[in-house]
C-alpha cells in the first residue's frame, strides 16, 4: 500500500505494526484505534483537556461514536508541541503544530495516549515480541534521532485544516 492509499488513521496503524504492533484483519480506524492502543500497551493520559505531551503520544480528535472517516484525525508527536500526520488537505504526511491546528479545525474532542509498555496481546513467540518492543521504545526514546524513510514523501510545508 503506497503513500496515495493511505489516511491518518491508515498510516499510524502501518507505522505502529512497522514498530511491533500486532496486526488487525483491517487496518484500525479513529474508531477501534482506541481499542488497539489501550490493549497494547497504551495508557489513557488526556481526554478533552489541556495534556502535557511528548514525543510518541498519539493524539485522536473526534469522540468516540462520531469521529468515522472525516469526522477524526490521528497522529503522533514529535515533540511536546509538533506532530506528524497524514492529512486530507496536502494528501502528503507533514509536520504541524498540534494546537495551531487543533484550533483551526475547530478544536475537536481529542484524546492522547501515551506509550507505558506491556505485553501485546498477540500469541507471538517471545523472543519476536522482546524484539518488537526493543525497536518500538527505542523509537519512542526522545534521545534518539528520527529514523529516516526509504521515500521522501514528509513535507514540513504543510499549512491548512480540512484534514481527514
Amino acid at each position: 500500500m503506497g503513500l496515495a492509499h493511505l489516511d491518518c488513521s491508515s498510516s499510524m496503524y502501518f507505522a505502529g505494526v512497522e514498530a511491533g504492533m500486532p496486526k488487525l484483519p483491517w487496518p484500525c480506524s479513529t474508531e477501534s484505534m482506541h481499542d488497539w492502543l489501550l490493549n497494547n500497551g497504551w495508557t489513557l493520559i488526556g481526554e478533552n483537556q489541556e495534556t502535557a505531551t511528548q514525543r510518541g503520544d498519539i493524539f485522536i480528535w473526534g469522540q468516540k461514536g462520531y469521529s468515522a472517516g472525516a469526522g477524526g484525525h490521528t497522529g503522533m508527536f514529535v515533540d511536546s508541541e509538533n506532530i506528524i500526520h497524514c492529512n486530507y488537505g496536502y494528501n502528503t504526511i507533514c509536520q504541524n503544530n498540534h494546537d495551531w491546528l487543533w484550533e483551526i479545525n475547530g478544536g475537536p474532542y481529542v484524546y492522547y495516549y501515551r506509550y507505558t509498555g506491556g505485553q501485546p496481546q498477540a500469541t507471538l513467540p517471545p523472543a519476536v515480541v522482546q524484539s518488537a518492543q526493543n525497536t518500538f521504545e527505542r523509537e519512542l526514546d526522545a534521545r534518539q534521532p528520527l529514523s529516516k524513510s526509504e521515500t521522501n514523501s514528509l513535507r514540513s510545508d504543510c499549512h491548512g485544516g480540512l484534514l481527514g
